[in-house]
């Protein structure tokens, strides 16, 4: 019976038989069938008593059974029997056991302690000297190949044991030499401790899963948190056991973070803030050189000390020009690796600050704050002009004006017209600020107020030249005080999301949550119609709209060889509301270098490429903008091409850029390897080269250390246990062995297989066989 049911269910199922019978296909009763056999075996028994009178009384039971069990046999072939047999089925606990081989496995650990290469040894059959200079990848190599562990067949004696490889990928590893199992090498790139955890749970499903073994230092730097994954897993009772490779403590010198601005000016003197952070060290004096291209700015020691610590380092840039501004941080002797000791950016440097007018007819909140703002920061040289201002004050400081300066308008670089109405301006001056934007390649920005601000510009040169189209409309008009004591949200477009205008932080779905925790607005112009064809809304009201959809209150275009902003509303300074200057002060600075700087270097072209920063690692997506002018749109283009070359080598990529849905511009993301790289537009003449700079990724010695912290929570989360490599002989006894029980009815036919056929042969070639030795016919 029990040989009926392993060839039934395999070798690796253990099966119980609750129950069985026997039935026949004619529905032939079961004691017809035994009054049957009783009349063949009278039958036989009494030929043979009868044929062989004088053959011995043995000899004539034996010829009778033979005689009954041939009969018997061809009477059951006639019956067809059959039996069913109702069965539980144990399927065999699976356990997946998890292999880091991403590059951070690669790592030798420096100075290891000697309880790590004691422990080392005793794991993986190692001496202390072959554990020191072991990969950590070698360290599992030779654990789960440990004849004297006898790790994998102690687990495979209670379990049925499935190996998995992992870094950005996983994959389930074909062992073909259970005496050896060979690992692949590590040259992941990156690692996805929680998709490689998700993927077991998902792969798995269905199937009587122990627990999870993982073979790890712990990095995760891809896909969704391990940690989230692993608490999960202990609401479907599935604990994750990870075994730490590595020092948790191992030296690392890396920086964090440079902070330098992307325009820097000649002969100024620039605090440049560098984060650093160090681990697994003692306090040490480290060399810091930065450099400006091949220029060397300082060199200096700081102290080094476990943590995050911050140095600033006063420089002048001396020569004008776009370099590499780079860091670099001595290495420490019990390093391994350095890749993260060094960190470059993108700089201009300029020999003249941007030029802003800020005119304004009564000052305002917005004046006061922006004002301020302004003089503080060393990229923009700021004149005032205030339309009812004490005029007397000109003649004492030289920052406020005591007229519109329409005869120099070529030496400002961005206008800002703040709570100023039209009465300040002849149709004359309004006609040379048009100008002044469609030849000369200056920006303006117009801020709204209640006061005329844009509404008395309607019908006029000024409203040509602005990106929307505005009705006129004051505040008497339906004025609503219960709507206007009610705080509405700004909304980031598509558009917005991707502009330097608006990124309030670098990246993008940090700058989407930043947006939406902003302070409220108050006020907005209602004059507002639509966006024209040429512009682009980067920010729109929450919830108000009208017949062409929700109101844009930030919108921008290129008009001419200049640009123009548009603010529907009055009160960014409301967004220092408990923070402070932070985001107001990176909106005005990045706004003004990105309308003013074009003016001021003559590089206003009709083709403008633009990243977020200049600074990308290899084999990551770079998001790209491109606006083209109204002059070098292109209606039936369903694509541009950006072409990029490699500085250094001459190397050229070409990439395809869709259109966006705003009019003229085009958003895509390119991919390029290590290199400084220069991306131009093909098909345009009068299109500016933009530099970026592409860096080798190091994700994966980031961090050397092996993060027992983050092993430790995962293990608590899920309900299992963090298993030291001292400990990693206990782990077998550590396992849940969880058998899935099926109930299964089966039937099988007992009459069509080759038993009955040789039955019958046997029987009935004895019988003929001792028939002759009685000399019987």
């Amino acid at each position: 019976m029990n040989s009926l049911v392993s060839t039934f269910f395999g070798s690796e199922d253990t099966v119980s038989v609750n129950d069985y019978e026997i039935v026949m296909n004619s529905g032939f009763p079961l004691w017809a069938v035994f009054m049957v056999a009783a009349g063949l075996g009278a039958y036989s028994w009494f030929l043979y008593k009868k044929e062989t009178p004088n053959t011995t009384f043995k000899r004539r039971i034996g010829l009778a059974a033979l005689r009954f069990g041939t009969c018997f046999l061809l009477f059951l072939l006639l019956l067809q029997p059959r039996i069913k047999m109702d069965t539980q089925q144990a399927s065999r606990t699976v356990l997946p056991i998890l292999i880091d081989i991403s590059q951070s496995m690669t790592i030798t650990e420096k100075r290891p302690s000697d309880t790590y290469l004691r422990d080392i040894a005793e794991a993986s059959g190692m001496s202390s000297d072959e554990a020191s200079k072991a990969s950590r990848l070698e360290v599992v190599s030779s654990i789960i190949n440990n004849q004297d562990l006898s790790l994998i067949s102690d687990l495979q004696e209670k379990y049925a044991v499935r190996l998995y490889t992992f870094d950005q990928k996983t994959r389930q590893l074909q062992v073909e030499d259970e005496e050896l199992i060979t690992l692949p090498s590590a040259e992941g790139k990156a690692t996805g401790l929680g998709p490689a955890v998700r993927y077991i749970e998902q792969s798995l499903k269905g199937l009587p899963l122990a627990d999870l073994i993982i073979f790890t230092d712990g990095i995760h730097n891809k896909g969704e948190s391990p940690l989230e994954v692993a608490e999960e897993l202990s609401r479907k009772n599935i604990r994750v056991f990870p075994v730490g490779i590595g020092m948790p403590d191992n030296a690392d010198l890396k920086i964090l973070k440079v902070d330098v601005q992307e325009l820097l000016f000649q002969g100024d003197e620039t605090a440049i803030e560098v984060t650093f952070e160090a681990n697994g060290i003692q306090d040490s004096d480290q060399e810091v050189e930065l450099k400006l291209g091949d220029r060397t700015l300082i060199r200096k020691n700081i102290l080094c000390r476990n943590g995050v610590f911050k140095e600033v380092f006063v420089v002048t840039p001396e020569v004008k020009g776009d370099f590499e501004f780079r860091v670099t941080l001595e290495k420490h002797e019990d390093e391994f690796f350095t890749g993260n000791n060094t960190m470059s950016k993108q700089v201009s440097v300029i020999d003249s600050e941007i030029r802003i007018l800020l005119a304004v007819g009564n000052p305002s909140w917005e004046y006061r704050y922006l004002k301020g703002m302004l003089d503080g920061d060393k990229r923009f040289k700021t004149e005032v002009f205030i339309k009812s201002g004490d005029f007397s004050r000109s003649s004492s400081d030289p920052q406020y004006l005591s007229s519109f300066p329409y005869e120099r308008l070529k030496e400002i670089d961005c206008i800002i017209l703040n709570n100023i109405d039209r009465s300040s301006f002849s149709t004359d001056k309004m006609k040379l600020l048009q100008n002044y934007v469609v030849e000369q390649g200056g920006s303006i920005v117009m801020i709204s107020s209640p006061s005329g601000t844009p509404s008395s510009f309607a019908g006029t040169p000024l409203e040509e030249i602005l990106p929307v189209t505005i009705r006129k409309y004051t505040e008497s008009e339906d004025y609503d005080f219960t709507a206007n004591s009610r705080s509405f949200k700004l909304q980031l477009t598509e558009a917005g999301l991707q502009s330097i205008i608006t990124r309030l932080d670098p990246h993008p779905e940090k700058n989407a949550d930043v947006w939406e925790t902003l302070p409220g607005q108050y006020w907005y112009y209602k004059g507002i119609r639509k966006l024209k064809p040429s512009a682009t809304a980067l920010v729109q009201h929450s919830s108000a709209k009208n017949e062409y959809g929700k109101i844009p209150l930030m919108a921008y275009h290129r008009f001419g060889r200049g640009q123009v902003l548009f603010l529907g509303f009055n009160s960014i300074w409301r967004w220092r509301y408990r923070i402070g200057s932070k985001y107001t002060d990176r909106f005005w600075g990045q706004t003004i270098q990105a309308l003013g700087l074009p003016h001021l270097l003559g590089t206003m072209h009709d083709v403008k490429i633009e990243t977020v920063g200049r600074d990308f690692p290899a084999a990551e997506k770079i998001d790209i903008t491109c606006r083209l002018a109204n002059d070098a749109l292109n209606a039936d283009a369903d694509s541009i091409s950006i072409t990029a070359v490699n500085t250094e080598t001459g190397d050229e990529k070409e990439f395809k850029i869709p259109p966006s849905a705003e009019s003229g511009a085009y958003n895509g993301s390119i991919v390029l390897p290590e290199g400084l790289w220069d991306l131009q537009v093909e098909g345009h003449t009068n299109t500016a080269k933009h530099r970026i700079n592409v860096f080798k990724s190091n994700l994966e010695f980031e961090k050397t250390s092996m993060d027992k912290v983050q092993l430790s929570q995962m293990a608590q989360l899920s309900g299992g246990q963090f298993v030291p490599l001292a400990a990693i002989a206990e782990l077998p006894s550590m396992m849940n062995e969880k058998q899935k029980l099926k109930r299964t009815v089966f039937e099988r036919s007992l009459w069509d297989g080759w038993l009955f056929l040789i039955l019958i042969c046997l029987l009935t070639s004895s019988e003929w066989l001792f028939r002759k030795q009685e000399n019987l016919p």
